[in-house]
C-alpha cells in the first residue's frame, strides 16, 4: 500500500522528518520504512529525513511489509483479539496501559502506582529503552527497588547510573542507544557496523566516535553514506558536537538544541561517552517548559491536584489574592484624589484606559524577553541596549496613543485641560510601564528566580499602581 502527501505552501523548506510528524506519521513507522521499508521519495525522486521540502511537491512512501506480529510479554497478562496493519486490539487488566508512551507524567503515576511488580517487569520489558528512566522515576520507592532487582542485568546497569544525577538534570532522561564508531574504521566498515548494529536503536542518524574509552565526537550518518568507501571516519567526525555534562539542567540542553539545530548532543563527562540526549526527549522538556510558562503567566504556580477541590482552590488563591491587593492599592490612590475626581468628573472615564493600556505594553515587552531568554538568545549584559531600545520603541507607542486617548477625550467634550491630562499620563504610563516590563526579567533573574514568574499578575500588579499613580500626578500637576 502506496500512502501520497502533497506538501502545502505553509511547509515549505520544512524538514521531512518535520513534515511527517505534522501529517501524524509516528516515528516508529517512519523508521520502518527508512529502515524495513523503500524509503521515502518526493515527486518519485528519493528523499533522505533530513532534506527540506518544497511545496507542491509529493511526498510519497509504501507501507512496510507486515512483521511477525506482536506478542505479549509473559508477565503481563493480555491476549492479541485482532491484529492488521494498522491496529491491534488487546484485552487487559484495567490497571495497566498499552500506550504508556502517550500518557502525562501525572497520568503514569497514577498507572503504575496500583501495577504489580511483575505487570512492572512485562512493561518494562516491552518498552523503548529512553522511555524507561522516566517511568523508573515515576514509581514509588517501595515499587522502584524490587523492580530493579526483577529487571535483566542489562537495564539494571542503564537504569541505576540515573540514580546520581538529578530529576531536570541531563543525564537523568539521557539514552544509551546509540551507535559508536571508531575513527579508524572505513566508512564501508562503518557502515557495516550500523547495519549491524542500528536495527532497534533509538539513535541512528549521528553516531558516535569514540577511541578507545575517549569521546571524539559525531559522524552523521547521511556524510557517511554520500562518502567514498575507503575513507577513514576520523575525516567525517565532528568534534564541535556540543556535548553536554550530564549535571546540566534538561531546560538550558534544549535551549542549546534549538540555538544550534542539531538533533542530538552526546552527553560526556571526563571524556568519556556516558549518553546522548535526542530530539524527540527535548521536545518533552520544551512542552514542560512551555505549559510552565503558560502557568505562571495565568498566576498558577503548581501542578494541577485532579481529583482535590481543596487542592486547586491552593493553587489558584495566590493569583487571586494579589488581585486583590491590587484592588485595595488602587482604590486607596484613588480615595486620596476624591476630592479631584468629584470636581473633574471626566478624569474617572480614562482610569480603565490607562491601567489596561500600561498593562498590555508591560506584558508585551516581558513576554518577548522571558522567551529571548529561555532560548538563549539574551544574556544580563545586554539590559542597557535593550532600555535604550525600548525607550524609544515606547515613545512611539505612546505618542500613538496618546493621540488616540484624547480623541476620546474631545469627542465625549472632556475639555482641553483634561485632554491634556490623558494625553500626557497615557505617554507616561506607556513609557513606565514598557520600561518595567523589560528589566523586570533581568532583575528576577539576577535574584535567582524563574523570570516567567513576574509575566503574570506580578507584573500586572505593579504596573496597574504605577499608571494609576502616574495619572493622578500628572492630573494633581496641571490642574491643581
Amino acid at each position: 500500500m502506496k500512502l501520497y502527501f502533497p506538501v502545502p505552501p505553509q511547509a515549505d523548506g520544512v524538514l521531512l522528518r518535520n513534515f511527517l510528524r505534522r501529517c501524524a506519521v509516528s516515528t516508529e513507522l517512519a523508521r520502518a520504512v527508512k529502515f524495513h521499508g523503500s524509503g521515502f521519495f518526493a515527486d518519485g525522486q528519493p528523499i533522505l529525513a533530513n532534506r527540506r521540502l518544497a511545496a507542491g511537491q509529493m511526498l510519497s512512501f509504501e507501507l512496510p511489509a507486515d512483521g511477525e506480529g506482536v506478542a505479549p510479554q509473559p508477565e503481563i497478562p493480555v491476549q492479541v483479539v485482532h491484529e492488521d496493519a494498522f491496529a491491534l486490539l488487546l484485552e487487559k487488566p484495567p490497571r495497566l496501559a498499552v500506550l504508556i508512551e502517550g500518557l502525562s507524567r501525572r497520568e503514569r503515576q497514577k498507572l503504575l502506582s496500583s501495577a504489580s511488580i511483575p505487570e512492572l517487569r512485562g512493561l518494562f520489558l516491552s518498552l523503548p529503552e529512553r522511555l524507561l528512566p522516566e517511568l523508573l522515576n515515576a514509581l514509588p520507592s517501595r515499587q522502584k527497588h524490587p523492580l530493579l532487582e526483577k529487571l535483566p542485568k542489562n537495564l539494571q546497569k542503564l537504569l541505576q547510573p540515573k540514580k546520581e544525577w538529578a530529576e531536570d538534570s541531563v543525564g537523568y532522561i539521557m539514552s544509551g542507544d546509540g551507535v559508536v564508531l571508531s575513527p579508524r574504521d572505513t566508512v564501508a566498515e562503518a557502515l557495516d557496523k550500523i547495519r549491524r548494529d542500528a536495527p532497534g536503536k533509538d539513535l541512528v542518524y549521528h553516531c558516535f566516535v569514540i577511541d578507545g574509552e575517549r569521546f571524539v565526537g559525531t559522524a552523521a550518518l547521511e556524510d557517511l553514506v554520500l562518502a567514498a568507501p575507503e575513507e577513514k571516519v576520523a575525516q567525517l567526525t565532528e568534534e564541535d558536537c556540543h556535548a553536554v555534562p550530564p549535571e546540566m539542567d534538561r531546560a538550558e540542553a534544549a535551549r542549546i538544541m534549538s540555538r544550534y539545530d542539531v538533533q542530538v548532543l552526546p552527553v560526556v563527562k571526563d571524556g568519556r561517552l556516558l549518553g546522548a540526549l535526542p530530539f524527540d526527549d527535548v521536545l518533552d522538556v520544551m512542552e514542560d517548559e512551555n505549559t510552565e510558562l503558560f502557568h505562571h503567566a495565568g498566576g498558577l504556580y503548581g501542578d494541577n491536584d485532579e481529583g482535590s477541590l481543596w487542592g486547586e482552590a491552593l493553587r489558584r488563591f495566590p493569583c487571586l489574592l494579589l488581585c486583590l491587593v491590587t484592588g485595595i492599592l488602587t482604590t486607596g490612590i484613588m480615595e486620596n484624589y476624591e476630592g479631584m475626581l468629584s470636581q473633574v468628573l471626566a478624569l474617572s472615564f480614562f482610569v480603565p484606559l490607562l491601567i489596561d493600556t500600561g498593562g498590555n505594553v508591560g506584558a508585551q515587552i516581558s513576554v518577548l524577553i522571558i522567551r529571548s531568554m529561555g532560548l538563549g538568545r539574551m544574556e544580563s549584559n545586554v539590559l542597557g541596549r535593550v532600555l535604550l531600545r525600548e525607550l524609544v520603541t515606547a515613545l512611539l507607542l505612546g505618542g500613538a496613543m496618546a493621540l488616540l486617548a484624547a480623541g476620546r477625550s474631545l469627542f465625549i467634550g472632556a475639555g482641553g485641560q483634561v485632554t491634556f491630562v490623558v494625553a500626557m499620563a497615557m505617554v507616561c504610563v506607556v513609557v513606565a510601564s514598557d520600561l518595567l516590563g523589560a528589566v523586570m526579567p533581568f532583575v528576577v533573574k539576577r535574584l535567582g528566580f524563574d523570570p516567567a514568574l513576574i509575566s503574570g499578575p506580578l507584573l500586572a500588579t505593579i504596573v496597574d499602581v504605577l499608571g494609576l499613580a502616574l495619572y493622578f500626578a500628572v492630573a494633581s500637576a496641571v490642574l491643581l
